[in-house]
């Protein structure tokens, strides 16, 4: 099936790891375009020589996504490199620490909130004066099936990706006249860097409440975030599409 990508142009935040390292590269086997954007210059460098190795065109950009200008540069030079900007996808995010709401510091628990909610917001709001322009386009943001139930110990993590899945709502309802799709993916547990910290015995533990007996692979997330972004999915807005191996059933 042809998704209809080549020669768009996605910027992807939290692009040199995890869900959103894949989506980049799933994103170049479909002859996309990509600005690879992350906080980590190291791990830029490193998923960009990956890319580009696969014959890629990627660009890097180090960004802070709490950062609002530094966001508004990443969009120029986004422009400034490939012209336009057809997709957005938000990955950029951190986890939730396991301690007791009541005993966390509002240091640490304010981190999560503007990374994973103010950092999309920055990064819809710089980008989408664009794509209202153009009459087109796609932005997919990363909840989590957290964000869709919520989840005891990770209460302020649940509610950053909940406030997300509210604003992948309410964009949908504000570009759909101009041909602007918003959508949401929710995973439940993945194996990126942000969850190494599970052990094999922590694993087989929470397998039995997933129906596919196993847990998330990077790829399964990136998939469905490379089509919703395609042609296919022109008639699919302000939704958010868990991809839980079964967890949960709506």
């Amino acid at each position: 099936m042809d998704l209809y990508l080549k020669d768009k142009i996605a910027i992807v935040t939290g692009g040199a790891s995890g869900i959103g390292e894949k989506t980049a590269e799933f994103f170049v086997q479909e002859g996309v375009k990509v600005l690879i954007a992350d906080v980590n210059q190291e791990k830029i460098e490193k998923t960009v020589k990956f890319l580009e190795g696969m014959g890629g065109k990627v660009k890097r950009f180090y960004c802070d996504v709490t950062d609002e200008k530094r966001v508004v540069q990443m969009v120029e030079d986004a422009v400034f490199h490939f012209g336009t900007i057809d997709f957005l996808v938000n990955s950029a995010g951190v986890g939730g620490g396991m301690r007791p709401l009541e005993n966390a510091p509002r240091a640490e628990w304010q981190r999560i909130l503007d990374i994973n909610l103010i950092g999309t917001i920055h990064s819809c709001k710089t980008v989408m004066p664009i794509l209202r322009q153009k009459n087109s386009g796609r932005i997919v943001n990363i909840a989590s099936e957290a964000g869709v139930s919520g989840e005891k110990g990770l209460e302020v993590y649940a509610a950053s990706k909940g406030g997300v899945i509210s604003l992948t709502k309410s964009l949908a309802k504000s570009l759909g006249r101009h041909n602007v799709t918003v959508n949401a993916v929710a995973p439940a547990f993945v194996h990126t860097p942000m969850t190494a910290f599970l052990t094999p015995e922590l694993e087989k533990k929470w397998l039995q409440v997933y129906t596919i007996k196993r847990l998330g692979e990077v790829g399964d997330v990136a998939s469905m975030i490379v089509f919703l972004c395609s042609a296919r999915c022109s008639w699919i807005t302000g939704q958010t599409i868990s991809i839980n191996g079964g967890f949960s059933m709506k």
